[in-house]
């Protein structure tokens, strides 16, 4: 294990859930690499963090990484947050370095408070950027190497978050945000997802690789997917409420395009829903049809709130033209009855952090994304903040324009007179225009 002043004390040993074992060779005190099948990590510790210590709180984190990456093949950067002590916590970044992968782990002392401001609507012009920048600087102070050693000429990646379920606090953190706004550390990624359940890296990876792969198979996503479209009444009174109204009947025209799609003997149907009432939705969730769901939901205090504009169903139903009952919906009875949902992404809502209730953790069971999680659903996407509904008519335009094989069913269909796809792109890069979203091309 070395000698001099290179010896470091025993540690206990990395293994894989393969039973092979990491080999450790230090370097000095605070740094080691670890080797295993070829595979490469250099871990470096800071501050008063020694070796020893990282490892023995760290290893089977660590394991969970390589087995990822060795196993899986995975490419994303991860940033690891674990409880030390009742009053200090572990940060660790794993990313690219060249041909191998450096981790830099750091144990700090747990902050007291996080600036959620950024969070809270109808802020001032400015306001929100001010926020925004004082919670990016606490992290970056909060976690000094991240910043530091963060390669900005990497291949753009997805930013893994594994955040232990006693660590939600550190949601608080908008990391996507600091994606979209490419801060120092963060201009490489191309998105962040979080981990905050007890579900390991490793087979998290796994799932979302099986999950990726239905969503490609065009047949299995067009048959899976169930598009939900909530419109209220303050859209009316909204600044840009043209803009919606023309951004929701534009993806209308296009979710109607995938009706009756023909792949050999077999058709695939889209299905979408407009506003749909309480019962409509209840039967979207727990149909086992339904495996991808995108969805927008007003959330203002935490609670779904149905669409009080006209429903439709993208076929015939007896539903009523308008709900005009209870416009709350709430999750308790699908608890644990989700599992067949692959992915739910909702828009429009703070689902994982109320900035009206600070005491409550970020995607605690109480707020909507844990919930969500709570119903089993394999992944869930929300928002820590107030995400607009033009935000989610975009995404839908960019999810249903922008792939090429979506995209080529609506060019046969422009060709065979049932559609105009060139003037369904001209309205689509309108829109996405206004929003600062790159324009969609034609085939």
């Amino acid at each position: 294990m070395g000698t001099g002043a290179h010896a470091i004390p025993p540690v206990p040993p990395i293994e894989l859930e393969s039973g092979r074992a990491v080999v450790l060779r230090p370097i000095d005190p605070r740094r080691a690499e670890l080797l295993v099948d070829g595979f490469c990590m250099d871990l470096i510790t800071y501050g008063v963090t020694t070796l020893e210590a990282c490892i023995r709180d760290l290893r089977a984190r660590i394991a969970d990484a390589i087995t990822s990456k060795l196993i899986h093949h995975d490419d994303a950067d991860l940033l690891l947050v674990q409880p030390s002590t009742p009053e200090r916590i572990w940060l660790c970044a794993i990313r690219r370095s060249g041909v191998a992968w450096r981790v830099d782990a750091v144990e700090i002392p747990r902050p007291h408070s996080v600036d959620t401001g950024f969070a809270l609507p109808e802020l001032e012009p400015g306001e929100q950027e001010q926020h925004l920048l004082a919670s990016y600087q606490s992290f970056r102070d909060l976690f000094v190497p991240w910043a530091q050693y963060a390669d900005p000429q990497a291949a753009s990646a997805v930013l893994r978050v594994k955040v232990d379920p006693n660590e939600l606090w550190f949601l608080r953190f908008p990391l996507g945000l600091f994606v979209q706004m490419k801060f120092d550390g963060f201009r490489q990624y191309s998105g962040c997802q979080w981990i905050v359940t007890h579900r390991s890296i490793s087979s998290t990876v796994a799932a979302q690789q099986a999950a990726e792969r239905e969503m490609a198979d065009t047949r299995g996503f067009l048959n899976g997917a169930h598009i939900i479209i909530n419109t209220y009444a303050a859209h009316e009174n909204a600044q840009d409420a043209i803009e919606i109204a023309r951004g929701v009947e534009l993806v209308l025209d296009i979710l109607k395009q995938f009706a009756s799609i023909r792949f050999g003997d077999e058709t695939a149907t889209l299905r979408w829903t407009l506003n749909p009432p309480p019962d409509a939705l209840a039967a979207i969730l727990r149909s086992p049809e339904t495996h991808f769901l995108f969805a927008d939901f007003e959330a203002a205090d935490g609670t779904w709130h149905i669409g009080d504009g006209p429903h439709y169903c993208c076929q015939p139903c007896h539903h009523p033209p308008r709900h005009q009952g209870e416009s709350t919906f709430g999750l308790g009875p699908f608890r644990d009855g989700l599992a067949h949902i692959r992915l739910v992404r909702i828009y429009h809502c703070n689902s994982i952090y109320n900035p009206f209730r600070p005491a409550l953790p970020p995607a605690a069971e109480n707020t909507l994304a844990g919930q969500l999680l709570a119903t089993g659903a394999l992944f869930v996407e929300g928002s820590g903040s107030a995400e607009t509904a033009l935000d989610f008519i975009c995404e839908l335009l960019n999810l249903f324009l922008g792939r090429s094989d979506l995209k080529t069913i609506l060019w046969a269909r422009s060709v065979a007179g049932l559609c105009d796809l060139d003037t369904l792109l001209q309205r689509a890069n309108a829109l996405l225009a206004a929003r600062g979203f790159a324009a969609l091309s034609n085939m």
